[in-house]
């Protein structure tokens, strides 16, 4: 596999988990646009702190995650996936859905805190450790079929 195939799993697994998040959001009262815009907190601050449609905060926020995104599978291509391509993919699937934990308690506590201090403040840990497993599925789910394709 190659690193452009990682990173667009990346983006396919950005994109599923923004969608499982803003439908997470929209459900339980918090605004379907809130985890858009929550990210977009990070260059727009304060102000895009709403549930409420906001084209900057969608934008903003989404490039935002694609980027993040597409730069974890990046990554997974880089460090991991020369070391496991020749694995069964059911073999392949926990170890990605570790990945994707370990992604998230680093940005839960160690670059949220100080990047995103707007999400921080708001955002839910278990929810957000959910949503990098829905992240960690879909990834695994692209990556694996383009590897046996």
């Amino acid at each position: 596999m190659s690193l452009l195939d990682a990173t667009v799993a990346g983006l396919v697994a950005g994109a599923v988990m923004s969608l499982w998040k803003m439908g997470e959001a929209a459900i339980t009262g918090r605004g379907l646009w809130r985890p858009p815009n929550l990210i977009a907190s990070i260059v727009l601050g304060e102000r895009a702190d709403t549930g409420s449609f906001l084209t900057s905060g969608l934008i903003t926020g989404m490039l935002l995650h694609a980027l993040a995104s597409a730069a974890m599978g990046w990554l997974y291509g880089l460090l991991i996936a020369p070391h496991t391509d020749h694995w069964p993919p059911l073999a392949q699937i926990p170890l990605i859905l570790g990945y994707a934990l370990l992604n998230w308690a680093i940005y839960q506590y160690l670059i949220m805190p100080w990047l995103a201090p707007v999400m921080n403040r708001t955002s839910r840990p278990v929810s957000l450790a959910v949503a990098h497993l829905i992240w960690g599925a879909a990834f695994a789910g692209w990556y694996l079929t383009m590897a046996s394709g």
